[in-house]
C-alpha cells in the first residue's frame, strides 16, 4: 500500500491548513485495482489514493503568532513595534504572547510590496494571502542567547519586515538580527552524513510523549520542555519537528478559538486554515533560538497534474529553510505528516490530559526532513532562486518541464539516463524509457507500473500497453509503452526495496510521464501480465542457484527460424540433481494459452539449457520453473518475452519430451556410455548415429518419433548394429523436422524397463545430392565403421571447441562475481588463444572488469588501514577509471575517512602547538578545579595511565613534568587509534559527559585543547567500532580483565570473548 514514510496509509481524514484540498486516503494498493477500473480526472487523490506525500500548503488567510509586551499597540510600523518596548526587559515581554490582525499573503512579494499593502489596508483593500503580524520586541539584549530569535521569510509578512540582501529574505527586526547568520548557500554534504535516524531515537520518544497538557501552556513553555537539556541544533530541531507531525487536529475538539496566549491556538489557526505548518515551525525555531526561514514559492503536489502549467495561485505553497551546524537545509513538516491509525470516530482530544488517546496518530515522514537540494527541487520551486541552495538554481520553465520523480526515485538512487522532460512525445506508437539502478541494489529492487489512457472525462487504466524489464547486466530499467492510436496517457513507475523488512514498508510512486503519441503502432499487440517476478532473470533466479548465461534482458529475439536456446550456470554445482525444471511457451496479446511443446531443455556440464521454437511471427511469454526433490516445492524463477520475426511457420517439439532430455535417472547405474552426450542433437544429415558402450548385461530399446514419422514406419527408420559392448542406432531423418528418439534398458536381472536416455534430434536442411551420389541405401551399406569414427571425431571436436568457449565464459562470469583478478586474467588470456571473434567483447569486458576488481581492491586496502595517504591515491585511481558510480558507497566511506583523520591531524598539531609554559600552567594548579583534573585524567586515560595512575592531582603533575621521549606531547604524537581499548575511550567519554567545550575553556584554554583531542579520538572510535560501541562497558580503572578489545584485536582475528 501506497504511504509517506514508509507508513501504509489506512484512515480516511481531510488534513488541516490547506485550502483546495482534502485527503482520501484508500485501503488498496494501487497495484490491486483492476485492469478495467477507471477514474476521474479531477480527483487526483485517487489511484490507491494519492499519497500523504501529495500535500499542498495553499493558504487562504495566514496569521503568525509571535510574542508581544502587555502594553503593546497595534501598530504596523517597525518604529513602533521597536519604540514601544524599548525599556521592556525579557521577563516582561514573556508575560503575553500574541495580538492578530489577519489579511492576506502576496502572490509574488516584491520590496515594494510593503508600501503597496499598507496602501491597501488603508483603502480597506485585503491584498491575497498576506499575514500581518504585530510583533513588539525589547531593546537588543546583550546576551542573545537568553532572547528569542528572528522572525525570517522569503516575503514580508507584515510591511513592518524589512528586506536582508545577505540572507535574501525579510526579517521582523534586522537591528537585532546575528549578523553571523550566513546567507543561502549549498550544504556541503549530504542529509545521510549528519543524520541518522536512530541516533534521536530518544529524542522522537520526548516529542511523541510530551503531555497534552502543554497545548494549555504558551509557546515558549512548550519547547523549553521539548528542547530541555538539548544543546545541538539537531536534537532541537528534530524534536521540534516530530512534535509537530504527530499532533492529530484532526482529533483535537476546539469548540470555540482557544485563548491566544495558549500553544494548541495555532493548531486551532492550521486548522481553520488561517496558518499552515511552514508558519509554526518558524516560531517554535524561534524560541529555539534555531534561524528558521518561511519559504514561498510553487510545489508539485496534491493539485498538480504531471504536465501541467505551472500556476502561481493553484500550486502555492510554503515550507522551511533551517541553519544547522552552519548549513541551511530544507524541511516540510505538512509533508512530512503522515496518518498512521484510523479513528474510531469517538476518539477525540479535549481534556489535555496525559492520557489522551491516539497521541501517535500521525507518522513522520523522512523525506522531508533536512531533505537534500536535489530532493526537494523535484517539487519545491522557492520564490527566490538563491533559497534553492543549489550552485546552479532551476528557472521556472526547467522546473514545470524537469521528469516528475518522488521521494522513492531518490531513497532508491535511481538516475534518469533518457527523456529528461515530464512530458514524452512520439510519432512512432511506442517510446523507450531508461533509468540507471545502483549496480548493488539491482536484484533488491522490484518495479512495477499504471498506465491510464488519459480522456476528458475518465482515465481508463491499460496496464498491458508498457513492458518493464532489466538491461545492461541489470544496471539499467528500460520501459517500452505503446499505443495503438493517437492519445495521451499517464505512466507511472512504482517500486521497492525488497531487503527492507518492515512490515509497512510497501511499493510507492518513482516517477511519473505524460506520454503523448500523435500516431498509434499498426497492429499493436498488448503485452503481457507483468509476473511477480518481473521480466528476465533476478533475484529469484539468483535465489533458486542459477546464474544467466546467455539472455540477461526480459526480451530474447528468436533467430530467423523462430528458435533461441537460452543457458543458465548452476551457482552450485552439487545441488544441480536435486532440482526438476520445466519450461512453458504462452501466446502473447490479449489473451495468454499455452503452446504445448514448444520448449525443452537438457542439464549439461552444470548449466541448465532451455531450447524455445514458436510456432510463427510474433509475441510470446516463456516462464521456467525450478521444482526441489526434497521438498517438492515448485518456484517460477524467470520469464522472458520472446519476439519473432521469422518467415515460415513451425512445428512442434515431439511430444513427451517435456522432461529433461539426456540422461535418465536409471542411466547412472546402467554401465552405459553414450557417444553422443548431449541430449538434443543438430544434423544437417539424414543420418544420425546414436552409440553406447556396455559395461553391463542390459537389453536396450529404442522408440522413434516425430511429426512426420507414422508409428508402423518408425522401425523402418532405425536401425541397430553391434561391434563386442558397442552398439550403435542408426536413425534415419525422412525430411526436415524435429524428431525424437527415447532408449529404454531391461538389465537381465529381470529389473523393470526403465527410460534410460531420451534425444531431439532438429534436422535442419536436407543434403544436397547429385546423379552420381549413392542411395541411402547404398550409402549406408558402404559406409565403413572407421569413417563413422571420424566424422564423430569431426564433430565431437566441433562441440569441445563450443562447450570450451562456454565454459571460459562461465569462468569469467564466476571469476567477476567472486572478485578473483588472477583467475580473471588466466582466462582472459586463455579465450585470446582461442582466437574466436564473438569472444572480443566478452575479453573487454573481462579486462574492464579486472581493472574495477584491483582498484576497488585497493580502494578496500586503504579504507581498513586508515591510512590517508592511500586513501587519496585510491580516490583518485577511481576518479581516473571513472569508477565515481559504481563504488559511490566505498567512494564516500574513503572520503569521510579522509575528513575524519585530517581532523584528527589538525587536532593533534593543536596539542603538539602547546608550548611547555601552558603546560606548566596546568600542572601548576597544587589544587585543580575539578574539571581541569577530569579531562587530565580523560587524556591520560587514553594514553594507558588508569585511574589508580591519575586519582591524586600530584601523579599528573610528576606525568606533566616529563620532557623529551617521556612527555605527554610526545605520548600523543605516537598515539596510536587502533591500539587503543574501546573501554578506556568509552571510560573517557564516561569522564567528561558533564563538561561542555565552552565550560572547559572558560577554566583553561590550554587544558580546552586536550579537551578537543580527547573528544575527537572518542568519536572518531564509536565512527569505528558502530554498533559494537554500544555493548563496550566503560572502563577507568585496572581490576581483573582480559586483554583489552581494540581494533588492532579486531583486525587481527583475536577478539576476547
Amino acid at each position: 500500500m501506497f504511504c509517506c514514510g514508509g507508513k501504509s496509509l489506512i484512515s480516511v481524514i481531510p488534513r488541516a491548513g490547506n485550502t483546495n484540498e482534502s485527503r482520501v486516503l484508500n485501503e488498496r494498493s494501487p497495484l490491486s485495482m483492476d485492469t478495467n477500473e477507471t477514474r476521474s480526472r479531477s480527483n487526483v487523490t485517487e489511484l490507491g489514493n494519492r499519497t500523504m506525500h501529495d500535500k499542498q500548503d495553499n493558504v487562504e488567510t495566514i496569521e503568525v503568532n509571535v510574542l508581544s509586551t502587555d502594553n503593546s499597540e497595534s501598530s504596523l510600523t517597525k518604529s513602533d513595534t521597536t519604540m514601544s518596548n524599548s525599556d521592556k526587559t525579557i521577563s516582561d515581554l514573556e508575560k503575553s504572547e500574541g495580538e492578530i490582525i489577519e489579511a492576506e499573503t502576496p502572490k509574488e512579494p516584491v520590496e515594494s510590496r510593503s508600501k503597496v499593502s499598507e496602501e491597501k489596508c488603508e483603502k480597506d483593500n485585503a491584498v491575497e494571502n498576506v499575514a500581518k503580524v504585530i510583533t513588539n520586541y525589547s531593546a537588543k539584549e546583550k546576551n542573545m542567547a537568553t532572547s528569542p530569535g528572528r522572525l525570517l521569510a522569503t516575503y514580508p509578512l507584515v510591511p513592518s519586515f524589512t528586506y536582508s540582501e545577505k540572507l535574501d529574505c525579510y526579517v521582523d527586526n534586522i537591528d537585532l538580527l546575528d549578523p553571523d547568520i550566513p546567507g543561502p548557500h549549498p550544504p556541503t554534504t549530504r542529509k545521510t552524513e549528519v543524520f541518522r535516524l536512530e541516533d534521536y531515537s530518544d529524542v522522537d520518544e520526548r516529542a511523541v510523549s510530551a503531555p497534552a497538557r502543554l497545548l494549555k501552556g504558551t509557546l515558549k513553555e512548550l519547547v523549553a520542555y521539548l528542547t530541555k537539556d538539548y544543546h545541538d541544533d539537531m536534537s532541537r530541531l528534530r524534536v521540534i519537528y516530530r512534535w509537530i507531525t504527530c499532533q492529530p487536529l484532526e482529533m483535537i475538539t476546539m469548540r470555540k478559538e482557544p485563548p491566544q496566549s495558549h500553544a494548541i491556538f495555532q493548531l486551532w489557526r492550521i486548522r481553520n486554515k488561517k496558518g499552515n505548518y511552514a508558519q509554526l515551525v518558524s516560531l517554535l525555531c524561534r524560541y529555539a533560538n534555531i534561524p528558521c526561514v518561511i519559504i514561498h514559492g510553487v510545489l508539485k503536489g496534491s493539485t498538480y497534474e504531471v504536465g501541467d502549467v505551472i500556476d502561481e495561485d493553484r500550486h502555492y505553497g510554503e515550507w522551511n529553510a533551517v541553519l544547522v551546524n552552519g548549513s541551511w537545509r530544507f524541511i516540510n513538516a505538512y509533508w512530512g505528516t503522515c496518518a498512521e491509525g484510523a479513528s474510531s470516530g469517538n476518539d477525540v482530544i479535549d481534556d489535555f490530559s496525559d492520557e489522551s488517546p491516539n497521541k501517535l496518530y500521525y507518522a513522520c515522514d523522512e523525506n522531508y526532513f533536512l531533505t537534500d537540494p536535489d530532493h526537494v527541487v523535484a517539487t519545491h520551486l522557492p520564490k527566490k532562486p538563491k533559497w534553492q541552495l543549489k550552485k546552479n538554481p532551476l528557472s521556472l520553465e526547467e522546473f514545470q518541464k524537469m521528469t516528475f520523480v518522488k521521494d522513492r526515485y531518490f531513497n532508491l538512487k535511481l538516475k534518469t539516463l533518457t527523456h529528461p522532460h515530464c512530458v514524452v512525445e512520439s510519432n512512432t506508437g511506442e517510446v523507450e524509457i531508461k533509468f540507471l539502478i545502483p549496480p548493488k541494489k539491482s536484484l533488491d529492487i522490484d518495479f512495477q507500473h499504471l498506465l491510464f489512457k488519459v480522456t476528458d472525462e475518465l482515465d481508463k487504466r491499460i496496464d498491458r500497453l508498457a513492458f518493464i524489464h532489466r538491461t545492461n547486466s541489470n544496471d539499467h530499467l528500460t520501459i517500452r509503452v505503446r499505443s495503438p492510436s493517437a492519445g495521451t496517457y499517464r505512466f507511472e513507475l512504482v517500486g521497492k526495496d525488497t531487503s527492507v523488512t518492515s512490515e509497512s514498508y510497501d511499493y510507492d510512486w518513482i516517477a511519473i510521464y505524460k506520454i503523448v503519441f500523435h500516431e498509434g503502432q499498426y497492429g499493436c499487440p498488448l503485452f503481457p501480465p507483468t509476473p511477480s517476478t518481473g521480466w528476465g532473470p533476478g533475484r529469484v533466479a539468483e535465489a533458486t542457484g542459477l546464474v544467466p548465461l546467455s539472455h540477461f534482458t526480459g526480451e530474447v529475439e528468436m533467430d530467423d527460424h523462430g528458435k533461441v536456446e537460452i543457458r543458465f550456470g548452476a551457482a552450485h554445482k552439487d545441488r544441480i540433481g536435486e532440482m526438476l525444471y520445466i519450461a512453458k511457451v504462452y501466446t502473447g496479446g490479449e489473451k495468454m494459452d499455452e503452446l504445448p511443446d514448444c520448449a525443452v531443455h537438457r542439464v549439461e556440464d552444470g548449466d541448465v539449457i532451455v531450447n524455445v521454437m514458436t510456432p510463427k511471427k510474433g509475441e510470446f511469454v516463456l516462464r521456467l520453473f525450478a521444482k526441489d526433490i526434497n521438498t517438492e516445492k515448485v518456484s517460477e524463477f524467470c520469464n522472458y518475452l520472446l519476439i519473432s520475426n521469422q518467415m515460415e511457420s513451425n512445428g512442434h517439439f515431439p511430444k513427451g519430451f517435456q522432461t529433461k532430455l539426456g540422461p535418465k535417472a536409471a542411466f547412472m547405474t546402467s554401465g552405459l556410455t553414450p557417444t553422443t552426450p548431449s541430449g538434443l542433437i543438430r544434423s544437417e544429415h539424414a543420418e544420425v548415429y546414436l552409440g553406447f558402450t556396455r559395461t553391463e548385461d542390459i537389453e536396450l530399446s529404442v522408440n522413434f518419433s516425430g511429426e512426420n514419422v507414422k508409428p508402423a514406419e518408425a522401425p523402418r527408420l532405425l536401425s541397430q548394429t553391434e561391434s563386442g559392448k558397442n552398439v550403435t542406432y542408426t536413425v534415419r531423418l525422412p525430411e526436415i523436422g524435429l524428431y525424437g528418439v527415447k532408449i529404454r534398458g531391461t538389465r537381465q536381472d529381470g529389473a523393470v524397463h526403465e527410460p534410460i536416455y531420451d534425444y531431439v534430434i532438429d534436422y535442419r536442411k536436407a543434403k544436397k545430392r547429385t546423379k552420381n551420389t549413392q542411395s541411402i541405401k547404398e550409402e549406408a551399406e558402404t559406409y565403413t565403421h572407421e569413417k563413422m569414427e571420424e566424422e564423430q571425431q569431426e564433430a565431437k571436436a566441433q562441440k569441445d571447441e563450443d562447450t570450451y568457449a562456454d565454459i571460459l565464459r562461465r569462468r569469467l562470469r564466476m571469476s567477476i562475481e567472486e572478485s578473483n583478478p588472477i583467475e580473471l586474467k588466466n582466462v582472459i588470456s586463455e579465450m585470446r588463444g582461442l582466437k574466436i571473434a564473438s569472444m572480443e567483447q566478452d575479453i573487454m569486458h573481462g579486462e574492464e572488469e579486472c581493472i574495477f576488481i584491483n582498484i576497488k581492491r585497493d580502494l578496500l586496502i586503504a579504507i581498513r588501514d586508515k591510512d590517508s595517504k592511500k586513501l587519496k591515491s585510491a580516490v583518485k585511481k577511481v576518479k581516473a577509471a571513472k569508477l565515481e558510480e559504481r563504488l559511490q558507497y566505498e567512494v564516500n566511506l574513503a572520503k569521510s575517512l579522509i575528513e575524519r583523520l585530517k581532523k584528527l591531524q589538525k587536532l593533534l598539531h593543536a596539542i603538539l602547538a602547546l608550548d611547555q609554559s601552558t603546560i606548566m600552567e596546568i600542572r601548576g594548579y597544587s589544587s585543580p578545579p575539578p574539571i581541569v583534573h577530569t579531562v587530565m585524567m580523560a587524556t591520560l586515560l587514553l594514553l594507558g595511565h588508569w585511574h589508580e595512575d591519575t586519582k591524586a592531582w600530584k601523579n599528573i603533575q610528576t606525568l606533566l613534568l616529563k620532557t623529551g621521549k617521556e612527555s605527554i606531547k610526545r605520548h600523543i604524537q605516537d598515539f596510536r587509534l587502533e591500539c587503543c581499548p574501546l573501554e578506556a575511550a568509552m571510560g573517557a567519554k564516561d569522564y567528561l559527559r558533564d563538561y561542555s567545550i565552552d565550560q572547559v575553556r572558560l577554566v583553561s584554554a590550554g587544558c580546552a585543547t586536550f579537551y578537543v583531542w580527547v573528544k575527537g579520538v572518542i568519536e572518531e572510535l564509536e565512527k569505528r567500532a558502530g554498533e559494537e560501541m554500544s555493548q563496550i562497558r566503560p572502563k577507568t580503572g585496572k581490576g581483573r580483565r582480559r586483554r583489552e578489545l581494540t581494533f588492532l584485536n579486531d583486525l587481527n582475528g583475536s577478539r576476547d570473548a
